[in-house]
Order: structure tokens, then sequence, then C-alpha cells
């Protein structure tokens, strides 16, 4: 977990908080902020966090398996009255 310090200011809807690049989401990104106490947890909106063609590109950076591994089918146990 990073952890970098920034310093809160002034601006003109209330205060505001720099990011550094560090730990920066990106220019337009949207954010939810949760508070509980004094912790504010910052994160992007929504559920689709990664465009469909960033996903794509950060799935191909994986690492590929060297070979192709198969398992030997187990049949799920008889459950009475389901």
């Amino acid at each position: 977990m990073d952890r970098i310090d920034s310093k809160v200011f002034r601006d003109a809807g209330g205060e505001a908080v720099s990011l550094p690049e560090a730990v920066a989401f990106g220019e337009e990104i949207e954010v939810t902020i949760t508070r509980v106490g004094d912790t504010l947890t910052i994160e992007p909106k929504g559920p689709h966090r990664m465009t469909p063609q960033e996903l794509v590109l950060a799935l191909e950076r994986l690492p590929k398996p060297n070979e192709i591994q198969s398992r030997e089918l187990v049949e799920p146990p008889e459950r009475r009255g389901l």
C-alpha cells in the first residue's frame, strides 16, 4: 500500500487536496469519497474503473501460463431435499 503525504488547501468550493502523480487517478476521473471518522477513502466512481480497451490491455500484460492445465471431473455429492 502506498502512503504519500500531501496538503489540504482552500478552493472556490471548499477544501481540496492535490494528489501526487504516484497516486493520481488521471484527468477527468470522477471519484467517490467515503468518510469514516477522520479517515477519507477516495476511489474511482462506479463499478467500471477501466475502459474496455484498458481492460484488454491489462489482461494482455498478465503472465501467460506455460501450458494449459486440466482437472479431473469431480461429481458433486447427492443432497437430499434440494
